[in-house]
């Protein structure tokens, strides 16, 4: 009898050590972000959790991005991030991974395979996020309505913005500092107005 409550107290623990054990629920977050094409740009990865070790897997169209930087490995549409904190117990698993835009559109960044584990081992229930990209044209100086030229019509829209008459530009505010002193007014109106009369001024 005493044989047998053995046998079912060793079958019992070899079971306990062969199924993995499970910690709470974390998150992985990805940070969205827009960018101009051409230029390179960041997409931030965090848990949710305390973590011990981590090993994430992102995922990208290679149409849309190319990897630059940020990873223990990267290339071909995805990124091998891999963390471990650098003594007993719990850290902060963040990475900043740095791609660079080669086409117009949206686009996204997402965690195709992840493992997450705490402190004393155990893997979490992870759920993960995903990033949305935004890549947008290089902008050409003194463009007001995005149609990749500077003319008289993008000077007549400056102009009506600065004077109240619209209440919006085709294009962000900050493409209207046409002289680039970080504000938008007369000035930049009347620098527009000159440009596209052909008086030889430069646009920032």
């Amino acid at each position: 009898m005493r044989r047998m409550i053995s046998a079912a107290a060793a079958l019992a623990l070899l079971l306990a050590l062969c199924v993995p054990s499970f910690a709470a629920n974390c998150q992985v977050m990805l940070s969205g972000a827009d960018a101009t094409l051409g230029e390179e740009f960041s997409v931030s990865v965090s848990v949710s959790a305390p973590t011990a070790l981590a090993t994430l897997r992102l995922s990208y169209d290679t149409e849309y991005l190319q990897y630059v930087s940020g990873g223990f490995s990267g290339g071909s549409g995805s990124v091998t991030l891999d963390y471990e904190y650098e003594s007993i117990g719990t850290g902060t698993a963040a990475f900043s991974v740095c791609f660079k835009a080669l086409k117009t559109g949206s686009t996204t960044v997402s965690v195709s395979e992840c493992m997450v584990l705490d402190g004393t081992g155990a893997e979490y229930t992870v759920s993960a996020g995903t990033a949305s990209v935004t890549i947008r044209p290089a902008h050409t100086p003194g463009d007001m309505n995005g149609d990749n030229s500077v003319n008289n019509r993008d000077a007549l829209a400056l102009f009506r913005y600065v004077s109240g008459v619209r209440s919006a530009l085709s294009v962000p505010e900050e493409y209207a500092d046409v002289n680039g002193d970080h504000a938008v007014n007369n000035r930049d109106a009347l620098l527009l107005f000159r440009y596209v009369s052909g008086i030889p001024v430069v646009l920032s």
